[in-house]
């Protein structure tokens, strides 16, 4: 019977070893790839900062162009200074 018991405890303590070796390695999967994903995610934030850098230039830049003129027989509105009423 002792040796039945002792057999039995064995199995499960190699089981019970398998088990954290393996959920050892899946956490160091998991925070691998939480790694990568972060990375991932700083390098998008960059570019999409870049881009909404280079809008508002452009923006800025269309702002500059943008002409208010004065009531007269076109009215108050406002125009690109290359369009004519």
């Amino acid at each position: 019977m002792a040796q039945c018991v002792s057999g039995l405890t064995a199995r499960r303590d190699a089981d019970t070893a398998r088990h954290i070796g393996a959920m050892r390695v899946e956490t160091s999967a998991i925070r691998r790839n939480q790694y990568k994903n972060q990375s991932v995610l700083q390098q998008d934030l960059a570019d999409l900062d870049s881009k909404l850098q280079t809008m508002f230039q452009e923006v800025k830049e269309i702002g500059k162009r943008i002409v208010t003129y004065p009531r007269n027989k076109c009215s108050q509105q406002v125009k690109l200074e290359t369009k004519d009423c």
